[in-house]
């Protein structure tokens, strides 16, 4: 579910103190039973707005990242071609039913979509045949420095991506390789300089701060080179330990050695030093981690990345497709099985709800404490 600090007593989540209360898209942990009404409800609900945003997940990374709990697993022939063989089932199942909804944004995230191109423009172009995208959509691919070349750049424009999200998380190598990241600082600023190069107006840098053994000094000349770049978009995320199964190795790491973690105290210096460091360098804050600097930007294009805009502003039903994806409406929400060979074998199943792991359907009340809590992130107002 929606998380947010004064929705404890409303909303059920999984944080266990104030501080781990951040943004989670949906964890609908409870009334399971409800996945094919909520399926249902979504639809409904989707066909009457007439609007949607589409998230695509691919779950394939030569390898796992410490901090990582999403879905994702080292790419075989077999196992790529078969995953979207299954995705492409999902993906047309609903195109039947809201092919004439208009897509708004298109965001295919990881997982490492750029780990395999062809599959990637292949989908694209799929999606493109079973929906209706706005003129302009917004086309959002997740990108790891050393996947995206400069002929990979040019064909992904080319299939009208106009927004890369690259995951750098730091600009210390030693950090880098503390997180067991497979590139370094070096590789992700040479990545930033081919993005812009390519053609792409805009692109976001992924952060993450509070890492074990990360200092002050370290954050802040990673903010630097951040800027440097000249990114639309800078999100600075604090480093979550995963789900309380202990799904990473970072959760590990904790239990076994909180003392390597940093204190509440440099993390709130660390927060504090984002928003100066950034706000100081044009670059203005939204929600969930996220900042934007609208000088980067041609004036004709919007301020605020759509899928920003859909998810926190203007409440567009969200359509996940693939292993583990959530989507979600006003009154409804549910999540696909996080198994990526149950998903392949599911999406043979002729019944529509096959995929789906969990779902519930919203109350009234807990419908508008998250609707409030989200509109008041996006505004700026504080919790």
């Amino acid at each position: 579910m929606f998380m947010g600090k004064r929705t404890k007593q409303v909303i059920r989540g999984t944080a266990t103190k104030s501080t781990d209360y951040e943004f989670q898209v949906i964890n609908p942990w409870f009334r399971e039973h409800q996945k094919v009404e909520a399926r249902e409800k979504l639809v409904s609900e989707t066909s009457k707005k007439g609007r949607m945003s589409l998230y695509i997940h691919v779950p394939f990374c030569e390898s796992k990242c410490s901090y990582c709990a999403y879905v994702s697993k080292a790419p075989t022939a077999i196992l790529t071609d078969s995953y979207f063989v299954a995705l492409n089932k999902e993906i047309k199942s609903f195109g039947n039913s809201l092919s004439k909804v208009q897509v708004s944004s298109l965001y295919f995230g990881g997982g490492t979509p750029t780990l395999v191109p062809t599959k990637l423009l292949e989908t694209i172009s799929f999606v493109h045949s079973r929906f209706s995208l706005e003129e302009g959509a917004e086309i959002t691919v997740e990108a790891h420095p050393k996947t995206i070349p400069e002929d990979i750049l040019v064909s992904l424009l080319t299939a009208g991506v106009n927004r890369i999200s690259m995951g750098v998380q730091s600009f210390s190598n030693v950090i880098l390789k503390l997180m067991r990241r497979s590139h370094t600082a070096e590789e992700a600023i040479d990545a930033a300089k081919r993005i812009r190069a390519a053609g792409f107006l805009r692109f976001n840098i992924d952060l993450i701060y509070a890492y074990p053994k990360q200092d002050i000094k370290s954050w802040m000349k990673t903010l630097e080179q951040a800027v440097a770049l000249c990114p639309t978009g800078i999100t600075a995320y604090r480093v979550r330990l995963g789900n309380r199964e202990g799904n990473t190795l970072l959760r590990k790491q904790y239990e076994n050695n909180q003392k390597e973690f940093p204190d509440e105290a440099l993390v709130a210096e660390m927060e504090a030093k984002t928003k100066e460091i950034l706000g100081k360098n044009g670059y203005s804050e939204g929600p969930a981690g996220w900042f934007m600097n609208e000088d980067f930007l041609p004036r004709q294009l919007p301020r605020e990345p759509q899928v920003y805009v859909d998810r926190w502003s203007d409440q567009i039903p969200l359509i996940g497709f693939g292993v583990g994806a959530y989507s979600m409406g006003r009154l409804s929400q549910y999540q696909n099985t996080n198994r990526i060979q149950e998903y392949i074998e599911r999406a043979d199943a002729s019944k529509p709800f096959a995929l789906i792991e969990k779902g519930m359907v919203l109350t009234k009340k807990e419908a508008k404490a998250a609707l409030d809590w989200k509109r008041g992130k996006f505004s700026g107002k504080k919790e």
